[in-house]
């Protein structure tokens, strides 16, 4: 059964929570393999609104920061852009198209 786009995005703000949850305790791996989880969830989603190219390109630049900080190990900034600025953009971006 396929899901359907609420269950999806209610499925991403999960996945969300439970990186920020983890990178917030400092648990680092199971973090990590959430955030991949994550990017596989999103792209659908962002695929549907295509057609919001300027929404879209905020989004990515959104993600290039959130891995830089990964990178960078600042696993609380990561957290929090994930939070407050991802979650944020995905629902503006769910809510102009819907």
């Amino acid at each position: 059964m396929e899901a359907t786009y609420e269950q999806e995005i209610d499925l991403l703000q999960k996945t969300i929570d439970h990186i920020c949850y983890a990178f917030y305790r400092y648990e680092i791996k199971p973090g990590l393999a959430s955030f991949e989880s994550m990017v596989s969830q999103l792209m659908p989603i962002l695929t549907r609104h295509a057609h919001e190219e300027e929404r879209i390109q905020e989004i990515n630049q959104l993600l290039e920061m959130i891995v830089v900080a990964v990178e960078k190990k600042d696993y609380l900034i990561a957290a929090d852009l994930l939070r407050y600025e991802l979650l944020q953009r995905i629902a503006l971006l769910t809510s102009v198209s819907a």
